[in-house]
């Protein structure tokens, strides 16, 4: 066996969790938030509040509907 197929048994050997991802996910989408936030004068208008929303949808629609096997 060769290290890549060895390598590529142990990723199909662990468990998947959505769970864990989309809380991952979302955290990131807070940070990316508060960065679009900051370029906007540091506050949560409209405009970030709906890129956050956005971003937060499809984070959530890739690890759930996307990324199924």
């Amino acid at each position: 066996m060769s290290g890549a197929e060895h390598t590529h048994d142990e990723h199909h050997a662990h468990k998947d969790s959505p769970v864990a991802a989309s809380i991952v996910g979302l955290v990131i989408v807070l940070i990316f938030g508060q960065a679009f936030a900051l370029l906007n004068s540091g506050t949560w208008e409209t405009a970030v509040i709906i890129a956050a929303v956005i971003l937060a949808v499809w984070t959530l629609v890739t690890i759930w509907v996307v990324d199924r096997d």
